[in-house]
């Protein structure tokens, strides 16, 4: 099975979340500014957790997130 490594997504979940539902079945890491911990209500960190755990979907902090937010 192959993994999907996506760029910057910088807050833009929702479009990430549809792409990736309607285009990919395996795993994939985003890499660098998801956007996380910049303006985002708790709904939408939920959505995003409830959707890693999923999906097998993982990111890797960028310049663009909130480190201690990222931790959680």
């Amino acid at each position: 099975m192959y993994t999907r490594i996506v760029g910057d997504i910088h807050g833009m979940f929702n479009d990430y979340r549809a792409h990736s539902l309607h285009t990919w079945e395996g795993p994939s890491i985003q890499v660098g500014d998801f956007g996380i911990g910049f303006g985002q209500s708790d709904y939408w960190l939920d959505t995003v957790k409830q959707y890693q755990n999923n999906h097998q979907a993982r990111f890797i902090r960028g310049n663009h997130d909130n480190p201690a937010l990222c931790k959680t």
